[in-house]
């Protein structure tokens, strides 16, 4: 008996004719809750090394869910099985794929985003209290500047090869670059107002269509962070356009506002444009390197290199919105690489 047909005993329910849906740091399959029955759920079992993101997800989602102001945020834990690593979840009835609209650019995607974005909002203030119960059960803490630290070296050589040496030695790459990496590192660790439970990964794949709205699911890198660490998706993981980013920006502080947190204008841009450089400089440590010498697909149909070109863009954007920028060599660096990217790969 493997740890699937364990975990499906474990909690008497049938594999006969079960679908895979997923197979990465554990499988995901869709069972039958019972003989004879149509009911269906989602059993999710993780490898044994990756028992901490077995913890984060069945932690997650077991708050997310307990909180009546977020019913159908995320899908419920039916049930979990500590000895099998895996997870009884909830199966959400999906009435299109949320990957496919937002990429494949549907008339009615932008609506179906800002829903997306003002939800996020509603979660992150409403999961505020949640986050000393989450910290009881998963005490280990994930902090966003320790991976940018990690990253740093990946993130230098990147740039050092994209750029010619004579741009390099004019920047003054190196210690200059460190230092401001640094301080962005501390800065994105800092507690604050924003501080709550994050769902860690706002990849398009982990956001299904359910006939009441946007459900965010797969929660394995859920973690207490400063909300903007999800909310920054829409500028710095996907290639959408200003206008609906902006419209985004919008509907997520609405969103905030209506469960109790306001912030202002400057403040929200301010912490956005923070998260926006952690989030792109941590990128450009992940083997971005090889996009020097070929392409790859983000996603089917769309391409790395033109989504690493859009992320400099907007970043650049974002950043010349505030007054007195507080990493000048970063934005610096940005806009070179901007500029010698989009002639080396002849973007648009």
């Amino acid at each position: 008996m493997n740890s699937v047909e364990r975990a499906a005993a474990a909690f008497s329910v049938r594999l006969d004719g079960a679908v895979t849906l997923k197979q990465g740091r554990g499988t995901v399959v869709r069972v039958r809750l019972s003989s004879g029955s149509s009911d269906t759920a989602i059993l999710k079992q993780y490898k044994l090394e990756h028992r901490h993101h077995f913890q984060r997800e069945r932690a997650g989602l077991g708050l997310l869910s307990s909180l009546a102001a977020l019913e159908g945020f995320v899908p419920r834990v039916l049930a979990h099985d500590e000895p099998t690593l895996a997870l009884l979840l909830e199966d959400i009835t999906e009435i299109g794929s949320y990957q496919e609209q937002i990429f494949v650019q549907d008339p009615n995607a932008g609506g179906l985003l800002e829903s997306t974005a003002r939800r996020l909002g509603e979660l992150h203030g409403h999961a505020r209290e949640l986050v000393p119960q989450f910290l009881q059960q998963v005490p280990d803490p994930i902090a966003p500047g320790a991976l940018l630290n990690e990253g740093a070296a990946g993130t230098l050589a990147f740039i050092q090869r994209a750029l010619a040496p004579a741009v390099s030695a004019e920047l003054s790459l190196g210690s200059g670059l460190q230092t401001e990496l640094l301080s962005v590192a501390e800065r994105v660790d800092e507690l604050g107002i924003l501080t709550t439970l994050t769902l860690g990964d706002m990849a398009p794949s982990n956001v299904l269509l359910a006939p009441h709205g946007p459900v965010f699911i797969d929660l394995e890198y859920c973690a207490v962070r400063h909300a903007c660490y999800d909310a920054m998706f829409w500028h710095c993981i996907c290639p959408f356009s200003n206008q609906l980013t902006n419209r985004m920006d919008a509907s997520y502080r609405a969103g905030l506002s209506s469960a109790g947190v306001k912030v202002d204008e400057a403040q929200f841009l301010g912490a956005m444009q923070l998260f926006m450089t952690h989030r792109l400089f941590w990128t450009l440590s992940w083997n971005m390197e090889s996009l020097l010498d070929r392409d790859r697909e983000l996603v089917p149909g769309v391409s790395t290199r033109a989504t690493l070109i859009q992320y400099l863009r907007e970043f650049v954007r974002i950043t010349a919105q505030i007054p007195a920028p507080e990493h000048p060599l970063l934005l610096q660096v940005a806009k070179r690489l901007e500029a010698r990217l989009s002639s080396l790969w002849d973007a648009r």
